[in-house]
């Protein structure tokens, strides 16, 4: 872990104090201007502007050599000034054939330490790349710089940003040493000591290097946005390659805005919402709620050409909205109208309600960099390898499993279970990362932590925990939370084991697949608010049986300040003896701690079972209530600001604006009538129609209401007062609105 991060530098207003309506694969013109775009980017990966510099007075094209024609470029961007309209300048990757093949080879990247230097002539020299830890960084950064000045572009975008390689070259192997005493390592071997420190490492001097770039393009312009694709190529799917990061969770913070391709067709996602709503608030969580950018696929298929039905169209786009984030289009995918006016009219409509809106801060979740980098590593939870996830279009696909089969690192699937549980809860819930619990600050905000088998937490990280829940924060943790430090590295016992109030013994595996059942973990409940729930009994096939859970369970010695909620274990009398006589009886285990707080500290609710993974691997529908009520049970009297009464198929969000004088509650209608009737691993959502949803109440707790409406229907809502209570009802859902509230 990092002792310093960077403090990022402001972003550029006309991001933050507007609704950014960004367009690819566009110049200027009035026609875009007319329907409402106010960001232009020409293209990605440098396409259509293929252009390096010389390092004096040169500008021409990468593969011609034909020299820039300035005046022209510079035209189109003061076109677009004059339009309203910004202009990214669509940088090309860190490719060189002047510096890298001619003037610097040592300065190309080098993927095994005996490789030789690549030459004209050699296949593909013009796109070797150069090594950003080499001079070769500090001449990109000049270059970006220089591109700013002569054609006065407003930002820029970069497809190709991020730290791939394990680089072998002199300066990666000179720094390295001097930084760490050690050599680099050989490979890339994520069960490896060795490479998870230098994987650390390189991604600390990544963020260093995006800090770098940034100061230097700031100082001549403020206002100028970073605006590059996050993990290039910008998929969520690149999870499934754990151990091989492409971008610092500290990196996407120091951007002005990270973009990212949103998908909804490739495996696991299996054509339903969920993943690529958590995707948009775990970034709004990276960039500790900066502007993000998101481009969701409209096509089917993943990137197959036909488009999917309008409503669906919408649908992902409004998506985008619920989660706190801003929709970016790609002409290629806007129709045969090539009209983009129907989307900036769904944006321009909320615009007023989403522009500088914060989530409302009652839970957060840990997602950890660390934990999902190194806490799934072959020597526990299975191996990893031969599960990871190519898209099979334009990234390779490395898996000899079916798309049904794949997986994320654990730490992940974890997290996306828990957000499962939160978000048919409808219970305010944010990702907070890595950086956050180690400085404290942002930590400090929030009522609930949520530890969703976040494995590899630091020293000073424990602490932090320690301190929050001292302090009267409540935390609900996992399975193998806290067990090995930040490189991966297991630890005698939990780094929380006086909050979880429980000692490590090991973890077993009652992980199962259809058709094999044969290992699966029985428990039984005690009675408790977080086992009170009628999921639970209507699960029963009779009186005194047990239930059933699938995956991982951490064997545990429970302390004395422990309550013992349920056991498991293989024998059903046994277990059915143990809750009877609420103690632990040779044959069963603890599967679930509660420990009460002692005056003002908080309270802990401790899973040894990866609960919140199986919610989404393998998940019985019980599993969402024992999440849902410990969060609740850990807060205390710190219920929810406020809360929606709707189905489950109804997304909400909570944010607020003007200093907390106006609440805004996204409700986002996911039902999806044509689901479900092909194989989920092949059949992408194409919904084609709306069915509305009636009689939806949000609550306000504690809070004066002067007025509520909602939006952008422009309907004042009738309101109710019962004692502390607040209530609307929302006459009809359809697609998405929002309810606004006014505080006194």
């Amino acid at each position: 872990m990092p002792l310093h991060y960077p403090k990022p530098f402001p972003p550029p207003k006309w991001l933050t104090e507007q609704q950014p309506r960004l367009l690819f694969d566009i110049w200027p013109e009035k026609i875009w201007a007319d329907q409402q775009v106010n960001i232009a980017c020409a293209g990605t990966n440098a396409s259509p502007f293929f252009y390096i510099w010389d390092g004096k007075d040169r500008i021409y094209h990468f593969e011609t050599g034909e020299d820039c024609d300035i005046e022209r470029y510079l035209r189109l961007v003061i076109e677009g000034q004059n339009l309203g309209i910004k202009t990214l300048c669509p940088l090309i990757r860190f490719w060189h054939p002047q510096k890298l093949l001619g003037e610097h080879p040592e300065w190309q990247e080098r993927y095994a330490p005996d490789a030789p230097s690549r030459k004209p002539g050699d296949q593909d020299a013009q796109f070797t790349n150069g090594c950003w830890i080499s001079p070769f960084g500090d001449f990109y950064i000049a270059q970006s710089v220089h591109f700013a000045k002569v054609f006065s572009f407003e930002g820029y975008n970069l497809d190709g940003f991020g730290t791939f390689a394990l680089c072998h070259c002199q300066y990666c192997q000179d720094a390295y040493k001097k930084d760490t005493g050690k050599l680099l390592p050989a490979s890339r071997d994520v069960g490896s000591l060795e490479f998870r420190r230098f994987m650390r490492w390189k991604l600390n001097q990544w963020t260093d290097f995006v800090y770098r770039w940034q100061k230097a393009i700031k100082k001549i312009n403020p206002e100028f946005a970073a605006i590059p694709w996050s993990t290039g190529p910008g998929r969520w799917l690149q999870w499934g390659f754990a151990g091989v990061a492409e971008c610092s969770d500290a990196a996407n913070r120091l951007l002005d805005a990270p973009l990212l391709e949103l998908f909804w067709d490739f495996p696991p996602d299996l054509g339903n919402n969920l993943l690529p709503s958590f995707v948009i608030r775990y970034y709004r969580g990276l960039t500790a709620e900066r502007p993000v950018l998101m481009l969701p696929y409209m096509q089917s298929h993943g990137q197959q050409p036909p488009l999917v039905p309008m409503v669906e169209r919408d649908f992902r786009l409004l998506t985008v909205i619920t989660n706190g984030a801003t929709p970016a289009l790609g002409y290629w995918q806007l129709g045969a109208d090539h009209s983009v006016q129907r989307y900036n009219d769904l944006l321009a409509a909320r615009e007023a309600f989403t522009t500088k809106a914060e989530s409302i801060k009652w839970a957060a979740m840990l997602v950890s960099e660390n934990s999902r980098l190194f806490g799934g590593v072959p020597d526990r939870h299975g191996e990893l390898s031969g599960r990871w996830i190519g898209s099979g279009v334009d990234t390779p696909d490395a898996s000899s499993f079916g798309p049904n089969q794949r997986r994320l690192p654990a730490h992940m699937e974890s997290a996306v279970g828990v957000f499962r549980a939160c978000l048919e809860n409808h219970l305010p819930v944010d990702v907070i990362t890595d950086q956050d619990v180690a400085e404290g600050d942002r930590l400090s905000l929030y009522k609930v932590l949520i530890l969703p088998n976040t494995i590899c937490l630091s020293d000073v990280q424990l602490m932090n925990i320690q301190r929050f829940v001292a302090a009267g924060g409540g935390l609900v943790a996992m399975n193998e939370s806290s067990l090995c430090d930040e490189f991966g590295t297991r630890r005698s016992d939990f780094g929380l084991a006086e909050l979880f109030q429980a000692s490590y013994i090991g973890n077993e595996d009652h992980t199962a697949w259809w058709p094999h059942f044969d290992k699966t973990a029985c428990f039984t409940l005690c009675p408790h608010y977080v086992t009170d729930a009628t999921e639970f009994d209507e699960a029963l096939r009779e009186k005194n049986s047990v239930l059933d859970f699938i995956g991982f369970v951490a064997k545990i010695r429970p302390k004395p300040q422990a309550e013992v909620l349920g056991f498991y274990g293989n024998d059903r009398d046994l277990l059915v003896k143990a809750r009877d006589e609420n103690q632990i009886i040779d044959g069963t285990s603890p599967f679930l701690l509660a420990v009460n707080s002692n005056g003002d500290s908080g309270r802990v609710v401790y899973f040894p079972g990866a609960m919140g993974q199986s919610n989404f691997i393998s998940p019985y529908h019980y599993q969402r209530q024992l999440l849902a009520r410990s969060i609740m049970w850990v807060c205390r009297e710190n219920l929810p600001p406020t809360i929606v009464r709707a189905p489950m198929c109804v997304q909400t969000n909570f944010f607020t604006q003007q200093n907390r004088k106006k609440l805004i509650v996204h409700l986002l209608n996911e039902i999806n009538t044509s689901a479900g009737r092909a194989l989920p691993e092949g059949g992408p959502p194409a919904r084609e129609e709306i069915i509305p949803i009636h009689g939806i109440q949000v609550v306000f707790h504690n809070q004066s209401i002067k007025q509520v409406r909602l939006e952008p229907e422009g309907i004042d809502l009738n309101i109710s007062q019962i004692e502390s209570e607040t209530i609307v009802t929302v006459p009809e859902l359809r697609l998405h609105s929002m309810v606004v509230a006014e505080v006194n």
